[in-house]
């Protein structure tokens, strides 16, 4: 178990969690016994590995139980939605069930960051010794740098012009994020052109919006970055159409 100081934290990613989440879903009706996912997963029960796996999972609040692992409304609903609109807010959830995590974007935002940065934050947080804090930095960013934008939210549409975000990882590339003019546009023509998202040949997501786009390497974790840019600003739409009957 993954602990500095009194704050647990998974050390899988919540993305891997959620692809032995699917397989209880999908397999065995959202819930198996700890010894039949096991062989399931081809895993020694009681190796450290799958221990490691079963913790991720009750940290990441996607499922409960010991003898028998059982989903959680939300870990049902984030590894097998019916729609985008269920994932994301379930998916923000299960981020939001690691308080160090909630912590540390409370306090990073989405500005860049260092590993001396993180370690001095999580040093604060913690209370943990800094030599601890050292050993454990790199697999701590590793997992929380994938839901650091489900722990912003709503926030992506508030960064600055000419600003940066961070994808993922203290080493990770940075994506520039350019800023255009007022779009003041009729409700339809608004709605129609919210979003043109292409994965080029060239390995990198290109994600373009009436006020900025994102240009990142292609992975799993930035594509899930991408959905969570998109759906924000879905959101937003939505919103202001509510208000005043057109776009902003």
């Amino acid at each position: 178990m993954a602990k500095l100081g009194n704050y647990e934290y998974p050390e899988i990613e919540l993305t891997a969690s959620l692809e032995v989440a699917r397989r209880i879903s999908k397999d065995f009706a959202g819930e198996v016994s700890r010894t039949g996912l096991a062989r399931s997963l081809g895993m020694a029960e009681r190796g450290g590995a799958f221990a490691s796996r079963l913790t991720a999972l009750r940290l990441w609040g996607i499922s409960t139980g010991r003898s028998r692992i059982r989903l959680t409304p939300d870990g049902l609903k984030a590894s097998g939605p019916s729609s985008p609109d269920e994932s994301e807010p379930a998916r923000r959830a299960l981020a939001e069930s690691v308080p160090l995590f909630v912590e540390l974007g409370n306090r990073i935002g989405w500005d860049s960051y260092g590993a001396g940065q993180l370690a001095v934050l999580v040093e604060e947080i913690t209370g943990a010794k800094r030599d601890e804090v050292e050993r454990r930095l790199a697999t701590l960013d590793r997992v929380f740098s994938e839901v650091r934008q489900l722990l912003a939210g709503d926030r992506v549409s508030a960064r600055p012009a000419g600003g940066e975000v961070r994808a993922v990882g203290v080493q990770a590339e940075r994506v520039s994020v350019e800023q255009s003019g007022d779009y003041g546009r009729s409700a339809a023509v608004a709605v129609e052109e919210t979003v043109s998202a292409v994965a080029p040949t060239d390995g990198r997501i290109e994600v373009k919006l009436p006020n900025g786009c994102l240009s990142l390497p292609e992975t799993v974790e930035n594509l899930d970055l991408a959905l969570t840019v998109l759906l924000a600003r879905r959101k937003s739409v939505a919103d202001q159409m509510a208000r005043t009957g057109s776009a902003v």
